[in-house]
């Protein structure tokens, strides 16, 4: 939480168009991996169609992101990064970069790649635990019948 809350802080007092929280992590998404469908924003970030839309709306407001037809199907709306989304994103990684380097300046070698090592093994942990499994109906009991 402090972590969290030092962030949002310094994030206000730099301002320029980085966004925060869940923005910056669709933007994140859309500027790496491109345009998706909300649906499958939500699916990637394990979040719900309606929160997706709401912080989509909020980036397409400020312009760092756009929608465009879907060139697969004419009724459905492709969500992009605008240049300004890939420039905002990369200032944001940039910033990011440059904090990750100041916090552990003092650390060896070895221990930015254990940390680098056990945080991925942590995020690839959690998605697998997080992740719906086809047996799984919605409504219905997790973790094994008697």
């Amino acid at each position: 939480m402090r972590l969290s809350a030092a962030a949002k802080a310094r994030n206000r007092a730099e301002g320029g168009p980085v966004p925060d929280g869940g923005d910056r992590l669709l933007l994140a998404y859309l500027s790496l991996e491109g345009p998706r469908r909300v649906t499958d924003l939500a699916a990637m970030t394990y979040l719900d169609v309606s929160t997706v839309s709401r912080q989509v709306a909020s980036l397409v407001q400020r312009g760092l992101v756009e929608r465009r037809p879907d060139p697969n199907d004419g009724r459905g709306t492709l969500l992009a990064a605008t240049d300004e989304g890939h420039q905002a994103f990369e200032m944001y990684r940039k910033r990011r970069e440059v904090e990750l380097d100041r916090v552990t300046r003092d650390w060896s070698a070895d221990e930015r790649r254990t940390l680098v090592h056990l945080l991925s093994r942590f995020n690839d942990d959690l998605e697998r635990d997080q992740a719906p499994t086809r047996d799984t109906a919605p409504g219905a009991p997790e973790g094994p019948t008697a």
